[in-house]
């Protein structure tokens, strides 16, 4: 089973030792929560040097999951993505030509999710 197969089970069902577990992003992101069927957003990258930072390690953890990094090259990474922390200040606008995203979310889901966390409190 892959790492990431069915995140959005998982969405907001954090251990309360993750800090995850103590920003309630799902409440504001009730896509997260949904089986995927179809992309809701797209996007087409400008050329910025942010994306020749930080591409090339995403890339390394995103798209090869079963490949073994060993723990220097993962603490090297660690060290580049520190560095870049306030080297790049750019918005949407400077990263992306195009970018458009929407609701895949149903009204019905909407409801039931809004009932769930109405009644949790």
């Amino acid at each position: 089973m892959k790492p990431l197969s069915k995140w959005w089970k998982k969405a907001g069902k954090y251990n309360i030792n993750d800090p995850k577990h103590h920003w309630p992003w799902v409440h504001h992101h009730k896509s997260s929560t949904v089986k995927p069927g179809k992309l809701d957003t797209t996007a087409n990258l400008k050329n910025h040097p942010f994306w020749d930072d930080v591409l090339p390690i995403f890339d390394k953890y995103y798209t090869q999951l079963n490949t073994k990094i060993n723990t220097n090259e993962l603490d090297n990474d660690l060290k580049t993505i520190t560095l870049l922390e306030g080297k790049h200040h750019a918005g949407l606008n400077d990263c992306y030509d195009k970018f458009s995203s929407k609701s895949l979310i149903t009204n019905r889901q909407k409801i039931k999710n809004s009932v769930k966390t109405i009644l949790k409190k």
